[in-house]
């Protein structure tokens, strides 16, 4: 009996330390799940979140080594918030015409346009093709989780744009007449969503 007793102790003993052992192993490996889940999203959101650019603050020279100037937007981009198939579809759109003056007295060549180096007037033409651009470039980059420049992310440019296609277009202004300033910016780019 006295051997009974201790067999069935030992088996008692034998089955606790090994349902011990597979707990201790199950919680290891849920804590290094954890450990690897929490890693790799830190991992991403950190990513994202230093994914704050701008080429702001910089010098000219280190802006057009770092950045995109988007003649779209007007804007200078971080390569990541730079749509270059949309710009370049853009670009192609019309002959667009740059004027250092709102009368159109002086045209400016579109390759002094490229260094972004200064505000300037286009027709009104151009700017109902920018509304419809940016909103394309936003509608892009949402779906495909991409960053977002801030100047298209602020929705005051999306009601701005929504009243020069509907209100402004309606008072018959000419698509020619030069009303428009378009001026150089260095808005963020980062993940919004």
């Amino acid at each position: 009996m006295a051997f009974f007793k201790q067999n069935t102790a030992i088996r008692y003993y034998s089955t606790c330390q090994t349902t011990a052992q597979v707990i201790f192993t199950a919680f290891i490996s849920l804590a290094a799940i954890i450990f690897a889940v929490q890693s790799v999203r830190s991992r991403s959101f950190s990513s994202r979140a230093n994914a704050l650019l701008t080429c702001g603050g910089l010098t000219p020279d280190e802006r057009a080594s770092r950045c995109r100037f988007d003649m779209m937007s007007f804007s200078w981009l971080p390569p990541p918030c730079y749509d270059s198939e949309l710009s370049e579809e853009f670009a192609s759109l019309r002959q667009w015409r740059y004027y250092s003056d709102n009368e159109g007295r002086e045209e400016i060549p579109v390759e002094q346009v490229q260094k972004g180096l200064q505000d300037l007037y286009v027709p009104y033409e151009h700017h109902l093709h920018h509304c419809s651009y940016m909103w394309r470039k936003l509608h892009r980059a949402a779906i495909r989780g991409g960053p977002i420049d801030g100047y298209i992310a602020d929705t005051r440019h999306t009601v701005h744009c929504g009243h020069e296609l509907v209100e402004e277009r309606g008072k018959n202004i000419s698509l020619q007449e030069i009303n428009t300033i378009i001026m150089v910016k260095t808005p963020t780019c980062m993940f919004y969503i």
